[in-house]
């Protein structure tokens, strides 16, 4: 009999874990899927950027080149603008709005015959769809469950990397051939699918429902006292944690696509360079899990800083070109890649709903500003662009040390949380 009771206590436990688990597929694939699939703007030029200066009708190699700077111009620009005051109007709407703006940019850019044309859509590509990919990600941590927004987080950069891989191997073999102009259509296509569904299947955040109506009462509050975002960000409760957060943000970015531009000598070719990189990052995220299991958010980063510092050190002191240097070179990105995975889990650690996404667009704007010179480091030598990474490393460590959790975080990994709910449960039995 106390079996069947146990038994039958358990169940509706089972369902409402299956119901999370769901829940937490669908969002991640509605919200993330954005994000991922994104990544077809920013890298795809990679691939077509021989196609289009030999197309009579587009433009120099060079024109394309400045081109696309303005797409990073106008993600900095974004990040400086309206991301600052865009919590008003909660995650789903501004999610996907952006996101269709993106497409039909993008699809735009394919007829373009004239370089302002190209010029101008990739600039609203830059200012619509990278923060529609971080917006898209506040909805899933929003949305998702405590235990499970660190395997959310992993499965998004994972799906990531693999697109990555998948976008360079379709590339290399099935639309080699192809008209640049097809290609690039038909890269957006997927993305306007998942951008469909979730305008029709996905949920507003709990943050912006009434199940939160705390942190919406403090942000009409807010309002009401003629406070912007960025004021909040800024204020006496929040300035330090911005300011940090901005240390954090621009060791990770600036680092990640430095390392990119210094460690060519991987491989010529472009095809097999991008394969090799995401697969190292698959690799990096799987490990991801245990790490923040074992340590938590917050020192998984700092541990993820120290690593890429030590290993970006070393391989300053490498060779040129030689095996060692590689080795340490990709050691770095492996270490990198836990820091990436922890910086959007401690925004939404360290900053209330009302103003996360100022807080990512400051933090991210910040750090591409910064980031804007990693090219530098493909004309300078190795051991110069490695020793100044690592110091940004170095740096984003010591800020990620000095990060105070809010009260009410909690700060413990989940594996020291569960063993301190084991024991209670055993000190009440």
């Amino acid at each position: 009999m106390q079996l069947s009771s146990s038994a039958e206590e358990l169940e509706p436990l089972v369902g409402q874990r299956d119901d999370e688990v769901a829940n937490a597929i669908r969002v991640t694939v509605l919200a993330g899927g954005i994000g991922i699939l994104g990544s077809a703007a920013t890298e795809l030029i990679v691939f077509t950027l021989d196609k289009i200066d030999a197309d009579p009708t587009a433009f120099s190699e060079t024109e394309t080149v400045y081109c696309q700077c303005l797409l990073w111009i106008g993600w900095c620009l974004a990040s400086s603008t309206y991301m600052l005051v865009i919590d008003r109007f909660g995650r789903k709407a501004p999610c996907y709005t952006l996101a269709l703006i993106a497409i039909i940019a993008g699809i735009a850019s394919t007829r373009a015959t004239q370089v302002w044309f190209y010029g101008v859509a990739m600039f609203v590509v830059g200012y619509t769809l990278p923060p529609s990919g971080q917006i898209g990600f506040l909805l899933v941590q929003e949305t998702v469950v405590e235990r499970l927004r660190p395997a959310c987080q992993i499965a998004w950069l994972m799906c990531y990397s693999l697109g990555l891989i998948i976008m360079a191997v379709l590339c290399w073999t099935v639309t080699a051939s192809m008209n640049w102009r097809l290609e690039t259509a038909l890269w957006y296509l997927p993305m306007l699918v998942i951008v469909l569904m979730g305008i029709v299947f996905a949920s507003e955040s709990p943050a912006y429902t009434t199940r939160d109506k705390g942190s919406a009462a403090t942000a009409e509050a807010a309002q009401g006292e003629g406070w912007s975002e960025l004021r909040i960000l800024l204020g006496e409760g929040l300035w330090r944690t911005t300011a940090l957060t901005c240390v954090c943000w621009t060791g990770v970015c600036a680092s990640y696509y430095g390392l990119s531009y210094s460690s060519e000598n991987l491989s010529s070719n472009v095809y097999l360079n991008i394969i090799l990189f995401s697969a190292v990052d698959i690799v990096s995220w799987g490990l991801t899990g245990p790490t923040l299991l074992w340590a938590g958010n917050k020192d998984s980063q700092v541990y993820g800083f120290l690593g890429s510092a030590v290993s970006l050190f070393l391989a300053a002191m490498m060779p040129t070109g030689s095996a060692l240097e590689v080795g340490c070179a990709l050691a770095a990105r492996l270490c990198l890649n836990l820091a990436w995975s922890t910086v959007y889990l401690l925004i939404w650690r360290c900053f209330p709903p009302h103003c996360r996404s100022a807080a990512i667009g400051v933090s991210n704007g910040v750090a591409r500003l910064f980031t804007s010179a990693a090219p530098l480091c493909a004309l300078v030598p190795t051991g110069l662009s490695y020793s100044v990474l690592a110091a940004l490393c170095g740096a984003a460590m010591v800020a990620t040390w000095l990060l105070d959790l809010p009260p009410g975080a909690c700060e413990a990994p989940p594996l020291a949380r569960a063993e301190e709910g084991h024991a209670k449960a055993k000190a009440v039995s």
